[in-house]
C-alpha cells in the first residue's frame, strides 16, 4: 500500500514532537517525509518532496503558516493543509478557510482522534479524487489516441491535463497488445484482459527505476480491445537511441505481464516525434497487430516489420 506523504511544520520544538508522536502514521496509511521547525526549510522541502498533505501551525517567524500555504497552494493545488494554532482570532480562522484549508485545530484542543479522524476524512478524500483523476487521464489519453486532443478544447488546469500535455511536448513511443485474441468466423474479434492492471504496470514502473529510468509512462485499456502504452522518451536524441529505449521497456512490459498474468504476449512499437503523429500511428499498430499471428510468442515488431514480414 503506498503511504499518503506528510510534511510537519511548527517553530515550536515540543508543539512539532507532540504532533509527530500522537499518531502511528503507518499503521493507518501516512508517512512523515518532512518535519522542520522553520517555515523557509519547509518550502525548500516542499518542492523537492511534493507531500500530500501538510500540517502547519500558523504563527511562525519569517513565513508564517498563512503564507507558506499560500505558497505551496499555488504550486500544488491539490495539496491538503491542516492548520493549527493557539489563537482563537476569527480572522486566522477565516483566512485559512479563504485558502481551502482541510481543517483549522486549536492546540490545545489537539488530540490523537481529533487530529487522526481528520487526517482520515483527508485521505478518503484523496482516494475519492484520485479515481476521478484517473478516469479523466484515462479519457484525456484516449483523445490523444484517437486523434481529438488537439481538435477538442480540454481543461488545460486540471491536473490530468497538465500532465498529459507536458508529456506530449516531446518524443515518445507508442505500444500496442492484445490478450489473448481470438478471431472469429465473421471476421470479428475477442480479446482477453489484464486481470490485475495496477500490479502489471507498477512492476513495469519498478523494473524502469530498478534500470535508472525515471520517464513518463503511462497505459490505457482501449474499449474491449487492446491495450496503448505511451512511454516519454528524452528529447532530442538520436532514432536509435529512441528505438533501444522502446525495446528495453517494451522487454519490461512483458516479462510484467508474464510474471502476473502468466501469458504471453507480442507487442508492435512506433515512435513519434509529436503529439500529431500519435492517432496516425495507433491506427496503424491497431490495424498491423492481426499479423502478429505469423510472429512467435512474445514477439516484438514495428509496422514496417510487421508488413514486411507478411509479404516475405
Amino acid at each position: 500500500m503506498e503511504l499518503i506523504s506528510v510534511m510537519l511544520v511548527d517553530d515550536e520544538p515540543m508543539a512539532l514532537e507532540n504532533v509527530a508522536d500522537i499518531i502511528d502514521w503507518h499503521e493507518h496509511g501516512f508517512e512523515v517525509v518532512i518535519q522542520t521547525t522553520d517555515p523557509r526549510k519547509a518550502w525548500e522541502w516542499f518542492e523537492k518532496k511534493r507531500p500530500k498533505i501538510v500540517i502547519s501551525d500558523i504563527s511562525m517567524p519569517h513565513i508564517d503558516g498563512l503564507e507558506l500555504s499560500k505558497r505551496i497552494l499555488e504550486t500544488e493545488p491539490g495539496t491538503r493543509i491542516v492548520f493549527l494554532t493557539a489563537y482563537r482570532d476569527f480572522d486566522y480562522v477565516r483566512q485559512a478557510l479563504e485558502l481551502k484549508a482541510a481543517h483549522y485545530v486549536l492546540k490545545h484542543e489537539i488530540s490523537q482522534n481529533r487530529l487522526l479522524n481528520q487526517l482520515l476524512a483527508i485521505k478518503q478524500s484523496l482516494a475519492d479524487e484520485q479515481a476521478i483523476w484517473k478516469n479523466v487521464k484515462k479519457q484525456l489519453l484516449l483523445d490523444v489516441l484517437h486523434g481529438k486532443w488537439l481538435a477538442e478544447p480540454h481543461d488545460s488546469n486540471s491536473p490530468a491535463a497538465r500532465e498529459v500535455n507536458q508529456v506530449l511536448q516531446g518524443s515518445s513511443a507508442l505500444f500496442y497488445f492484445e490478450v489473448g485474441p481470438t478471431y472469429l468466423l465473421n471476421g470479428g474479434k475477442r480479446c482477453g484482459q489484464i486481470q490485475q492492471p495496477e500490479q502489471v504496470w507498477q512492476l513495469v514502473t519498478s523494473m524502469m527505476q530498478d534500470e535508472g529510468e525515471s520517464r513518463w509512462f503511462e497505459a490505457v485499456e482501449d474499449g474491449n480491445e487492446g491495450y496503448a502504452l505511451i512511454l516519454q522518451l528524452p528529447n532530442p536524441q538520436s532514432t536509435l537511441f529512441c528505438w533501444n529505449e522502446a525495446y528495453k521497456v517494451a522487454g519490461f512490459i512483458q516479462k510484467a505481464i508474464s510474471t502476473i498474468e502468466k501469458v504471453p504476449v507480442s507487442l508492435s512499437v512506433a515512435l513519434c516525434t509529436s503529439s500529431q503523429t500519435i492517432p496516425t500511428a495507433y491506427q496503424a499498430l491497431k490495424a498491423t497487430y492481426d499479423y502478429a499471428m505469423f510472429f512467435p510468442a512474445r514477439a516484438l515488431f514495428s509496422v514496417e516489420q510487421a508488413q514486411s514480414g507478411l509479404r516475405d
